[in-house]
This record gives C-alpha cells, sequence and structure tokens, in this order.
C-alpha cells in the first residue's frame, strides 16, 4: 500500500513535474491533491485530477478533463471539451477552444492560441503567442502566427515513460 501523506509538485516544467510525479509514484506516494485558485473558475461538468494546479484567474469551461499534474498558469482560458494529458502546462494567457487534445508533458507558451479540433504532441512544445492552426506532433517545437514546426528534437535517451494515473 502507498504512503498516506498528501503531496502537490510545485514545479513549472513539465517535464520536471512529469519525472518528479513519477519518482514519487514509485516510491509509494500515492495522494496528491489538485490545487484550485479561489479566483478560478471550473464548470461543473469538467474534471480537474489530483496534482492539477490552477492558478489566479484560470477558467476551465465545460466537458474538459485536466490530468493529473497539469499546470494551467494564470488568466488561461481553456474551453469546452478538452483533455490535457499528465503533467502538460498551459502558459500564462493561453486560450484553448474546444475539442483540444493536449497530450502528456506537452508544454503552450504564455499567450498561445489552440484553435479547436488541435492536437498537441506529446513532450511538444509551443512556443509563446502562437496560433496553432494544424495538429503538432510528439517532441516538435512550434512557433510563430501561423505556427510553424521550428524542431522536432528527441533528447539522447529520451524515453516514453510516463506515468499516467
Amino acid at each position: 500500500t502507498g504512503r498516506e501523506d498528501a503531496f502537490v509538485i510545485g514545479l513549472s516544467s513539465a517535464e520536471h513535474r512529469a519525472a518528479a510525479a513519477t519518482a514519487l509514484h514509485e516510491v509509494g506516494f500515492e495522494r496528491p491533491i489538485a490545487l484550485v485558485d479561489a479566483s478560478s473558475t471550473v464548470a461543473s461538468t469538467s474534471e480537474v485530477r489530483h496534482g492539477a494546479y490552477l492558478n489566479v484567474d484560470a477558467v476551465v469551461s465545460s466537458s474538459t478533463s485536466v490530468g493529473c499534474h497539469v499546470n494551467i498558469n494564470r488568466s488561461a482560458s481553456i474551453g469546452h471539451d478538452n483533455r490535457i494529458g499528465f503533467a502538460a502546462s498551459i502558459g500564462p494567457g493561453a486560450v484553448l477552444t474546444g475539442g483540444i487534445t493536449v497530450e502528456a508533458v506537452a508544454s503552450i507558451g504564455a499567450g498561445a492560441v489552440i484553435l479547436p479540433g488541435i492536437t498537441i504532441g506529446r513532450r511538444a512544445f509551443v512556443g509563446a503567442g502562437a496560433v496553432v492552426t494544424k495538429n503538432v506532433g510528439s517532441y516538435e517545437v512550434v512557433v510563430g502566427n501561423q505556427a510553424r514546426v521550428r524542431r522536432t528534437p528527441k533528447p539522447p535517451g529520451a524515453d516514453d515513460k510516463v506515468t499516467p494515473s
């Protein structure tokens, strides 16, 4: 059985937050709590899973799933019917319209706008202020208005081992 200590991981880097959550899970810590700032709004039809953190004035609209250890920064607006995966990061003032999937450990920069129906792949990075009109593949880095792929790095020895609980 796991430890009964409640905890929150306060790391802004999606990669570091995922690694810390996985390491803590492996040694038996199984009770992270979600923190939602009192000024944030979460629709009653949405789900915020354990370990997630919603900063000041974040908005999560209807039928959205916020995964474990996700960080939604101040004034981010998350539209309806979105799915945000394990340890993803949403930057300050970012706007996710409807029907978007943000996969595990992806990062979306400050002020980025993601248009409807887009998928942001695992460990992808969307630069600050980008306007994303097409799917972003795993490990891709996109920037600009319209967002364009700058590079598709996969760090040496990188694996896709991510604990999605």
